[in-house]
């Protein structure tokens, strides 16, 4: 267990974000991996036997694995808009770089000084630092292009689609060969940076022990103070506090689910003053005992069911 003097605070809020962060990682597994084959089956036909492009049969059939793509490519696509839909509306997830402030170029100075583990001055910490918060903006560029990219392909296969009437554009912009090769060169630059963001991640985690790998399924990191940019959380001039205000339950076993939705809706509708934490604490069971040590007082909503 964590000491108890530092404190919790959910980075990835509630309504699936972690949820959707994995959903994407292996719909972007799949498409380049798919995407690998169908650009380069690895085999060729022996005299007699069917064709890769035209065979219909088999999971390494080229009719399989191109279902595969597609299947996995709308998959990432409604989990993008989900995304940008929590973005909009939630302030842990929309942790933009702040281009028009000082803080931010020192912040990207600070941070690659702490890569390449040379002496700082003092120790920063942050929810996600400016270098993180810069490629995560570029790979949602990426994403955009490669999406765009990918349904106008399809749109040169399916001209008579709604995809092709919305993307078609994009074919009129380039050559068909031109339009391969860029989403070529982004699928090989998500490869790139997944090295680079796994390696970096497991770094932290172990240099600064603030559960950055943990984080990625419980939406909890772990700070002996609060970062230095918390307002990006809680909204300006607010800091963490001593009470929190916890939701338990099973959304999918109906009325059980009666206390998240209770902390969900007293979120939406209700300004606390002076400002607690609402935290939707679901199923984590024993995991909540580390909650309740980092809070002066808490509030727990549920149901239980008696027989």
């Amino acid at each position: 267990m964590l000491p108890l003097n530092k404190k919790s605070l959910i980075v990835y809020l509630v309504y699936g974000s972690v949820f959707f962060h994995w959903t994407m990682v292996l719909c972007v597994t799949a498409l380049f991996w798919t995407g690998l084959y169908i650009g380069n089956p690895g085999f060729q036909a022996t005299p007699g036997s069917v064709e890769p492009t035209i065979a219909v049969g088999g999971w390494f059939s080229m009719e399989m694995i191109r279902k595969i793509h597609f299947i996995a490519a709308f998959i990432l696509i409604a989990s993008f808009v989900f995304r940008i839909y929590g973005g909009i509306r939630y302030r842990g997830d929309r942790l933009f770089p702040r281009f028009h402030k000082k803080s931010y170029w020192v912040g990207i100075w600070d941070t690659m000084k702490h890569y390449m583990m040379l002496p700082q001055q003092r120790e920063h910490r942050f929810l996600r630092n400016s270098l993180a918060r810069t490629s995560y903006v570029g790979v949602y560029v990426m994403m955009f292009l490669e999406i765009s990219t990918g349904l106008a392909m399809y749109a040169q296969v399916y001209p008579d689609t709604w995809v092709a009437q919305i993307f078609n554009p994009v074919n009129l912009l380039f050559t068909e060969y031109q339009v391969h090769m860029i989403h070529h060169y982004i699928a090989w630059g998500f490869l790139l940076f997944t090295i680079i963001h796994v390696y970096l991640t497991f770094r932290e985690d172990v240099m600064e022990e603030s559960g950055e790998v943990s984080s990625m399924v419980s939406g909890m990191k772990f700070y002996p103070t609060d970062p230095e940019d918390i307002e990006d959380l809680y909204g300006p001039n607010k800091k963490s506090n001593p009470i929190v205000l916890l939701g338990v339950g099973n959304i999918l076993l109906t009325d059980e689910g009666f206390g998240v939705h209770v902390v969900n809706q007293l979120r939406e509708d209700y300004v606390f003053n002076p400002p607690i934490t609402i935290l939707d604490g679901g199923t984590m069971g024993m995991e909540l005992l580390t909650l309740y040590a980092r809070y002066d007082k808490t509030i727990v909503s549920g149901c239980h069911q008696w027989w």
